[in-house]
């Protein structure tokens, strides 16, 4: 995927953020209140990939055990020939 991995994606949000509040012509306080959209944008996108990462250790382990059973059974039909 190049650039774009997990890790890259993650800073993503963050330099938006970084960008829209200093080129922003807002007051302090509107400047607070992007700052805090953006945090939270920040923490949902972070929260996403730990769930995405999770799930595909998951899956991965599932299909190990899948792939063990498979050569288990193979090793079976192979005795029996």
């Amino acid at each position: 995927m190049g650039w774009l991995d997990s890790k890259n994606a993650t800073c993503l949000p963050l330099i938006i953020a970084l960008l829209s509040i200093f080129t922003s012509k807002t007051t302090s306080p509107e400047k607070l209140s992007i700052i805090g959209g953006w945090i939270a944008v920040f923490g949902d996108t972070l929260q996403a990939l730990a769930d995405t990462q999770e799930f595909i250790e998951e899956r991965e382990k599932e299909r190990c055990k899948i792939q063990k059973e498979i050569d288990e059974l193979q090793k079976r039909l192979d005795k029996l020939k």
